[in-house]
């Protein structure tokens, strides 16, 4: 999937239980940037990043980058519990996956809206 530097592409989509997740195919961008739009009642809910290389291959694990962080080599491998609307952003490279997906790895309670917005500017 191609799109244009003019309007990026970007989608939303709400998670309500463990292992939901927004997945969004990748095409040729270079990262993806995940942000919770908004929170219903959230408590306890933590997300990490998934890379396919394919339709049919197994999702892999692939980094987390909080949005204020300046040292790309601290990754992350699961967000912060949420409870309110965050501050942060979560971006990921998307190193040669076809899809990355943000899935919903724990939850005690609540729901979110997850945005994604395609980009082809890598971490520099």
């Amino acid at each position: 999937m191609s799109y244009s530097e003019n309007r990026a592409y970007s989608l939303s989509a709400s998670l309500a239980a463990v292992n939901d997740a927004h997945t969004v195919v990748v095409g040729d961008a270079a990262c993806v940037l995940f942000a919770i739009d908004s929170v219903a009642s959230a408590s306890g809910i933590t997300f990490v990043a998934e890379g396919q290389l394919s339709d049919t291959g197994p999702w892999v694990t692939a980094h987390l980058m909080p949005t204020p962080d300046l040292t790309p080599t601290s990754p992350l491998a699961v967000t912060p519990a949420i409870s309110t609307l965050p501050t942060t952003a979560w971006r990921v490279d998307t190193q040669g996956f076809s899809s990355v997906r943000f899935r919903m790895s724990a939850r005690t309670g609540g729901s979110v809206v997850v945005a994604a917005r395609l980009s082809n500017k890598a971490y520099a």
